[in-house]
């Protein structure tokens, strides 16, 4: 069962510029500046009660013999990356990263970040080393289980040596001191949009599929997901803006604030969001008893009511798709042309150009809260399979106007959307795009189509309850085409291979069917 694989020819001729993007399909237009917890342990096994015995029975006792140190015959080096066909240089093999505690002094006279990186990992076989993503930035320092490491440091790759091979299952800790001025990732190599940016006064992050090992080492890639502990500090006179709720704020007596985020659910590396700059902190009330917190740039507050509907389609969402699956949701507006939008963990980023362009853009902000849901909460397992997250956000974003407004006709809307230029929508194919094209308007847009037929085929009853099962299924996890594609079948009770393979893989569009 399942979208069968063909990769087929895409003309790099087509160019598609999304105005809607969650990520930018060209460079972005910015300058960039040149100047705890411990890992739980395994619980104890739990003795059996036994039944009793006249008073007069002998008393059994049990002797337990000591528990064997783990045996390493021949420990590999773990692979340097999670092995994903379109970016093979993303992630690594070998371990799970459970948390990230990150320790982050910045400092914008200098444009300098300083670091210390916790990792709190399981080893995933017998490793002699691993590791890590880190470009652009000097190592000083690495420890593992609080021993000295030896590491190699060569482009994005931090490969690190401990002082004894770690053992296939268990919890290990890494420590990684380092700093330097981080940057953003040329968008003309093999990541299309990655890193640290600072821009009018501001330092954020924005990558898509990669990009955080441009700023702390990482295992980036969506495949592991993990915990997040964000604490900065900077200049007193600027708010840290990260995923989650504010957990604290401290005053240090050199005139700097230390800021604290720890959010309670894991994530993938790319969607961590962090802002330092001259923000405003704004409480938005809450949906369904969700907190809604804004992060906007104090330059931008008189626009600040084009966020206004948040609460509202959070409302419309959590009716069609379950329960908000996080502690917090909000957005992240920063002084800078960003070209796009990014659905950032609970705080999703957007732009000035957004803001200045007198347009109304609903559409978008119901986008990227939808993703919050699909890519997020469900995330993908490989980025071949974009169109689960794009398609879906996408199409969100129509069955919101569909909910609020009782004249609107989605079926017009799509028959509207069908009227592009075919190229556009045909190719490159949604279910399988390439990594040159992973953001094309096809991925969004014809994605979109694709579940409205679905729509169509099945009914709503089976559609909206098919979508509600893969995300209550997949949620907190990762997924293919075909994951989605079974609970569909499993609910509706049809085949549809040939209906998923004509919609993703073959270059023709299809009919729309009318259902």
């Amino acid at each position: 069962m399942g979208v069968k694989r063909r990769r087929l020819p895409i003309p790099l001729s087509v160019v598609a510029l999304i105005a809607v993007a969650c990520a930018t399909t060209a460079p972005l237009a910015i300058e960039v500046a040149t100047p705890t917890q411990a890992p739980t342990a395994a619980p104890s096994p739990t003795g059996t009660v036994p039944p009793e015995r006249p008073a007069e029975d002998a008393v059994e006792t049990a002797t337990v013999a000591p528990t064997a140190e783990p045996v390493i015959l021949n420990p590999v080096a773990g692979a340097a990356g999670i092995g994903d066909p379109y970016y093979p240089g993303l992630g690594n093999g070998g371990y799970d990263v459970q948390r990230y505690i990150l320790d982050l002094d910045w400092d914008p006279q200098s444009a300098r970040l300083d670091g210390r990186a916790t990792i709190e990992a399981t080893a995933t076989q017998d490793l002699l080393s691993f590791n890590l993503d880190l470009e652009g930035l000097e190592v000083a320092a690495v420890a593992v289980d609080g021993a000295d490491a030896s590491f190699v440091h060569e482009g994005a790759e931090l490969t690190i040596t401990p002082a004894e091979p770690l053992p296939d299952g268990e919890p290990f800790v890494a420590v990684i001191d380092y700093g330097g001025r981080p940057m953003r990732i040329d968008p003309l190599a093999d990541i299309p949009i990655g890193g640290w940016f600072f821009v009018n006064g501001t330092a954020f992050v924005m990558s898509e599929p990669g990009g955080n090992f441009a700023w702390h080492p990482v295992n980036d890639h969506p495949l592991d997901k993990a915990l997040f502990r964000v604490e900065v500090t900077a200049p007193g006179d600027l708010t840290v803006a990260s995923a989650g709720l504010l957990v604290g704020v401290t005053d240090e007596a050199d005139g700097d604030r230390t800021w604290i985020y720890e959010p309670p659910d894991p994530m993938a590396p790319y969607l961590l969001p962090l802002a330092i700059g001259d923000l405003e902190l704004i409480d938005e009330g809450e949906a369904s008893g969700v907190p809604i917190r804004n992060a906007i740039d104090r330059d931008l507050l008189d626009r600040q009511d084009a966020f206004g509907r948040t609460a509202q389609m959070m409302e419309v969402f959590i009716d069609l798709f379950g329960p908000y699956p996080f502690d917090a949701y909000g957005v992240l507006v920063v002084d800078a042309v960003v070209g796009g939008a990014l659905e950032q963990q609970t705080l999703s980023i957007f732009g000035q150009d957004f803001l200045r362009s007198g347009r109304d853009f609903d559409d978008v902000v119901a986008h990227e809260l939808a993703h919050q849901w699909f890519g997020n909460h469900v995330a993908l397992g490989a980025w071949e399979d974009i169109w689960l997250n794009e398609g879906f956000a996408t199409y969100a974003q129509y069955l919101y106007f569909e909910a609020i407004d009782p004249e609107y006709d989605i079926d017009a809307e799509i028959g509207r959307i069908r009227r592009f230029d075919r190229t556009l929508l045909s190719l490159p194919v949604p279910g399988d795009p390439g990594p040159e094209q992973l953001f094309a308007t096809s991925v969004y847009f014809r994605g979109a189509l694709t579940l409205h037929a679905l729509r169509r085929t099945v009914g709503d009853d089976a559609f909206f309850a098919s979508i509600a099962e893969y995300v209550d299924r997949f949620g907190g996890g990762n997924v293919t085409t075909e994951d989605f594609e079974a609970v569909v079948e499993e609910v509706s009770g049809e085949d549809l291979d040939a209906f998923f393979d004509a919609w993703l893989l073959d270059p023709a569009l299809p009919e729309q069917p009318t259902g």
